[in-house]
């Protein structure tokens, strides 16, 4: 055994022992001469393991598509609110359910099988929606032309759906049996991540809901890109150039009622905010001098905390 670690070394005779059937024959040349047919032995199981994989691939993957399938029709089933037992029909083409109250629900098929279109038929009134799938949630919407949008889907909700192409998200937004299109230019938008540019687009679409609302931000010269925040009756954006954030509020008819600028945006919720930026809460605050960035939210509460002598005292404190 020593000569043998001596010619090939401890790891090359480690790594042979684990072959079963060879035969290790030391040669004139020094070099280990390994039995043809053991050879042979090793690369048929060897090609047979692999050939049993393989074989095994295809079913597993019709396993697992079909398992996927199963768990989305589910969760449709729930969103229109029918059980498989009372499906009906199951073919190429649809699934039909019908429940004891007589109402029908018919969910066409596309040609990979995926539910594209539900019917609807409950007493004498029939309603036709598109049904779309997210990160394999499903959704219902009325039916619109998506032929007039391009690109692919980066966002989905009960309301909307967001397409991004090259330039441009289309956000396709439904007001009743109407598909609205709002095309957002992003060109401008290099390098952007994806948390801000759904921030983007969240704000872009918050702020443009409503004329006025889009005037008075232009207006006081705040880009979509430094909004922090849009609520009912004010606007936080970022201080460009410099740290700290600006605050203009505003009144049901999108009027500036005021304009100031603060140090930080106070960890509370956004009820919590909408409480700190009410007209009366703050004359409160800046008549005591509070730093809005120092508040913060203990469970529905809002508190200011302060050092009196040698004590922290909560001075203000607010249910949300």
């Amino acid at each position: 055994m020593d000569d043998k670690k001596t010619l090939a070394g401890e790891k090359d005779i480690n790594f042979l022992k684990l072959i079963k059937n060879v035969n290790i024959k030391p040669g004139g040349s020094k070099k280990y001469k390994i039995d043809k047919e053991s050879i042979t032995q090793i690369s048929q199981n060897l090609k047979s393991s692999i050939m049993k994989s393989i074989e095994k691939k295809p079913q597993q993957i019709n396993d697992l598509i079909s398992s996927l399938k199963k768990h989305k029709i589910r969760d449709l089933e729930k969103l229109l609110r029918v059980d498989k037992s009372q499906m009906i029909v199951s073919n190429r083409k649809n699934y039909i359910y019908r429940s004891d109250s007589g109402k029908m629900v018919i969910v066409d098929r596309d040609m990979w099988g995926d539910p594209c279109n539900v019917t609807i038929k409950e007493n004498n009134h029939v309603i036709v929606k598109c049904i779309k799938f997210f990160e394999d949630k499903p959704y219902i919407f009325p039916l619109f032309n998506e032929k007039n949008v391009k690109g692919r889907v980066i966002n989905m909700d009960a309301n909307q759906i967001w397409y991004q192409d090259n330039n441009t998200v289309c956000v396709v937004t439904f007001k009743g049996t109407d598909a609205v299109f709002t095309n957002i230019q992003i060109d401008t938008l290099k390098n952007i991540s994806k948390e801000n540019l759904f921030s983007y687009i969240h704000n872009y679409i918050s702020v443009n809901k409503n004329k006025k609302l889009a005037e008075l931000v232009k207006g006081k010269g705040i880009r979509i890109e430094d909004i922090e925040k849009v609520r009912k009756s004010y606007v936080i954006g970022k201080l460009s150039g410099k740290s700290g954030y600006r605050v203009v509020m505003f009144d049901e008819e999108y009027t500036a009622t005021n304009d100031f600028n603060i140090k930080g945006i106070p960890s509370v919720s956004d009820d919590g905010l909408d409480i700190l930026f009410s007209e009366e809460i703050l004359n409160y605050i800046n008549a005591n001098n509070y730093s809005f960035e120092n508040f913060k939210q203990n469970d529905d509460h809002i508190e200011y905390w302060q050092q009196i002598g040698q004590k922290n005292v909560c001075v203000m404190r607010y249910k949300v």
